[in-house]
């Protein structure tokens, strides 16, 4: 599409995520040696080693390429997120009123709140307040609150922090390894 920034970037990308996976056959048949072991499966994992290399430093080029000329627009990011008149939090809600009634009763109860405000009917928080089983344990703020998309990330960030926290550490070691494989 004409309007669309990078999609062939993203698409390549898309190619090579399939590419690589596709290694993975190789790689377990080339796990499979001989008694005596033949240079036919060191030749295979060479080659599977190889190719998944370059193919993972291609797909990562193109996604450098893509996340620098990334533009984020909050407000519209989150006129997005209104779009189905706070729908797309209707699992922070069935959470919530979980505690109170068990997983699969909250379930049920807005999946029965949603479907009037799927159909345009009444807004799904005028859902919520009008149904006694969850009025009478959800008050409106906490509603509101619910049915708020910014307060509802729950692990994304530490998880975010801990995994770029391991890549750190991983590439510290990769190059420690590599000056001292280097160094005279």
């Amino acid at each position: 599409m004409p309007q669309k920034r990078n999609p062939q970037l993203c698409q390549d990308m898309i190619a090579g995520a399939s590419a690589l996976r596709t290694l993975v056959p190789l790689a377990l048949e080339a796990m499979q040696a001989e008694h005596e072991g033949d240079a036919a499966s060191t030749a295979m994992m060479h080659d599977a080693i190889e190719r998944a290399c370059t193919t993972a430093g291609d797909v990562l080029a193109r996604l450098e390429v893509i996340i620098s000329g990334l533009r984020l627009d909050p407000a519209r990011i989150r006129a997005n997120l209104a779009l189905d008149d706070g729908l797309i939090m209707a699992e922070a809600v069935m959470i919530r009123l979980a505690e109170a009634t068990g997983r699969q009763h909250a379930h049920e109860i807005v999946y029965q709140a949603a479907q009037p405000a799927i159909s345009g009917q009444t807004p799904f928080r005028d859902q919520f307040l009008a149904d006694p089983r969850i009025a009478l344990r959800l008050g409106g703020p906490q509603i509101d609150s619910l049915l708020d998309p910014a307060a509802y990330t729950g692990l994304s960030e530490r998880i975010a922090k801990e995994s770029a926290h391991r890549a750190r550490e991983a590439a510290r070691t990769l190059l420690s390894e590599h000056d001292q494989a280097t160094s005279p």
